[in-house]
């Protein structure tokens, strides 16, 4: 099971009926993914949330799988990786560049990070009618101390621990923050 909407990723056994359960999600967008040995896959999205849920605030999803619904490539692809899959993308290559490029404008050439990585994008539209498609990258502090180099931008550069970040925060920064915290990339499917 995976999150769509929000960093999530969790997996399971079903019992011999094909019966499983997953507890403690919060509301959201998840996929399932059911793979049958000897068979292959199948995925289904699902939304889950106080609409869906019993009085016990469970939510049954029937899955009704076919054989023309099962994805038997998978069956060779759940243990092997094509050369396509090891190659950087030339997006991912131009993203990092541009991440780079903008920490540089943003903060100063000074300030040296490693081991930067993509973190997510937000297709964020709250703010209507502006909307705005989030990209973020996290990465860790190697050397060197921030610039206001666009102070029409950022109003000052300060360090915090995650845990004590000044608020309001822009509101896709709350979806970043579980993210670093939870280890996993993030793609809001909204798109």
């Amino acid at each position: 099971m995976f999150g769509s909407t929000h960093p999530f990723t969790t997996s399971t056994l079903s019992d011999s009926s094909g019966r499983f359960i997953v507890k403690n999600l919060t509301p959201g967008t998840y996929t399932i993914s059911v793979f049958v040995p000897g068979s292959g896959e199948a995925r289904q999205t699902v939304e889950v949330g106080a609409g869906t849920a019993d009085n016990r605030g469970r939510v049954r999803v029937a899955l009704r799988l076919t054989a023309d619904e099962m994805e038997r490539d998978s069956l060779q692809r759940r243990h092997a990786v094509s050369t396509k899959q090891l190659a950087i993308p030339e997006v991912a290559r131009r993203e990092y560049a541009a991440a780079q490029r903008e920490l540089e404008e943003e903060a100063g050439a000074q300030l040296k990070v490693r081991n930067v990585k993509f973190l997510g994008v937000v297709n964020f539209t709250d703010f209507q009618p502006k909307h705005y498609v989030d990209i973020s990258f996290v990465a860790e502090w190697e050397a060197g101390e921030p610039l206001n180099k666009a102070p029409e931008e950022t109003t000052k550069w300060q360090w915090f621990p995650l845990d004590e970040l000044p608020q309001p925060l822009f509101p896709p920064v709350e979806k970043y923050l579980l993210a670093i915290k939870t280890k996993q990339t993030f793609f809001d499917s909204k798109f």
